[in-house]
């Protein structure tokens, strides 16, 4: 009689057991909260609904590749209280890294 309960805790402790340890694995190899950096920016407006032809940009081209600011801007930036356009998301983090070298060309 004493064998069937005795069997069910060992096979619930074995179950709590192993499973305990597949969290402690994913902690250990999933970095942590301080070691990345992501930055996400979600809006609710499609990219092709932001208008920006009310601004004046100081730049009439995208400073980084320099396609016209009249094929449609994507993105800005402010730099030195200056508003700059870009074609593209990826033109503005390349401006972003250094500004100073693109705005002296």
């Amino acid at each position: 009689m004493k064998l069937k309960p005795l069997s069910f805790y060992l096979l619930l402790f074995c179950s709590l057991t192993a499973c305990n340890n597949n969290n402690r694995k994913e902690k250990a190899t999933s970095p942590s909260k301080q070691d990345t950096v992501t930055t996400v920016v979600t809006t609710n407006v499609k990219a092709e609904e932001i208008s920006f032809k009310n601004l004046v940009f100081e730049a009439k081209t995208d400073l980084v590749c320099g396609m016209p600011a009249s094929a449609g801007i994507s993105d800005t930036a402010r730099y030195k209280d200056k508003l700059y356009g870009f074609c593209s998301p990826e033109c503005k983090m390349e401006f972003v890294k250094d500004p100073g070298g693109y705005v002296k060309k």
